[in-house]
């Protein structure tokens, strides 16, 4: 199984087979060449440790994708960029940011070597999910159709993006969970720190938060909640077909892997009738509304 060398893999909106290569030749050169200029003019020089954890978290997701007999998809340093603190736009790409059209993954984050971590973890399965370009009227100029999940339709309308962060927050805690009880070299020392004056169960449970880094403006708590209502009614109607929740689960980061957005759509319309899918992708700028829907079903 060959290496997979850029985020996109599907071209939509062009019948011509050798057009669409060269499209996808031009994104390899993106990933190849690192053509967010701007951003690496004001990047700073990696530490070792970072380094490390970008080469950690390569591994980590590339365990995920071989779950799902993919082919690994290595990031390599050049592609990620740790920008000068001055110079990043906090308010538009919060801790961190994948550029799909850049092939890079930035951030001005250097602080604890955890939140590192997850936010290297959390962007790297953005970077590694399937992507798909869309060309639009009038020539060569494209956009993303999909980046796992997520999807844009007509008009520019964007489905699913809650149930992609969701799904891939519930896999960096899960990331998180395995460094902490693999108490590696590189985050000993601080959860060692971290550790010290706990004495009762609930400052064990306001460590673990820390820890976990479980806040919402970066762990997307509002997004998981649905995606957690969502995976519950999906077990409840499905026992027989599927032996726990975390099956179900699967589904969601598959799809997010693979070019087939369906098998997830049809487990949910063949659970609670057909358009459900659709009816859910609709509700994406109202979560509110999303959430009760689904609790309804």
């Amino acid at each position: 199984m060959s290496e997979k060398f850029s985020s996109f893999e599907r071209v939509i909106g062009t019948p011509d087979e050798d057009e669409k290569e060269q499209i996808l030749d031009e994104r390899k050169s993106a990933f190849d060449a690192n053509k967010a200029r701007e951003l690496k003019e004001h990047e700073v020089q990696k530490t070792p440790e970072e380094i490390a954890v970008i080469s950690l978290a390569n591994e980590a997701t590339n365990t995920i994708r071989r779950k799902f007999r993919l082919p690994d998809f290595n990031i390599p340093p050049e592609n990620i960029a740790i920008i000068q603190r001055e110079y990043w736009d906090w308010k538009k790409d919060g801790n961190s940011s994948f550029y799909p059209s850049e092939q890079l993954i930035a951030t001005s984050y250097r602080g604890p070597t955890l939140t590192f971590a997850r936010l290297m973890f959390h962007e790297m399965i953005h970077f590694k999910s399937f992507g798909s370009l869309k060309i639009m009227k009038g020539g060569r100029e494209t956009t993303e159709d999909r980046v796992g999940l997520h999807t844009r339709i007509r008009g520019g309308k964007e489905y699913f993006r809650s149930l992609n962060e969701a799904t891939i927050e519930e896999l960096a805690d899960r990331f998180i969970a395995d460094l902490i009880s693999q108490r590696g070299l590189l985050f000993r020392e601080e959860i060692e720190n971290l550790e010290q004056g706990v004495e009762t169960e609930e400052d064990l449970e306001e460590y673990y938060d820390e820890l976990r880094l479980v806040q919402p403006n970066f762990a997307y708590e509002e997004q998981r909640d649905i995606l957690d209502r969502l995976i519950d009614k999906l077990y409840s109607q499905n026992k027989e077909n599927f032996k726990s929740r975390d099956e179900i689960f699967d589904v969601f980061v598959k799809s997010m892997f693979s070019n087939n957005l369906l098998e997830v759509g049809k487990l949910i319309d063949r659970s609670f009738g057909k358009g459900t899918f659709r009816k859910i992708g609709k509700l994406e700028t109202n979560p509110d509304k999303q959430y009760r829907f689904i609790s309804d079903l």
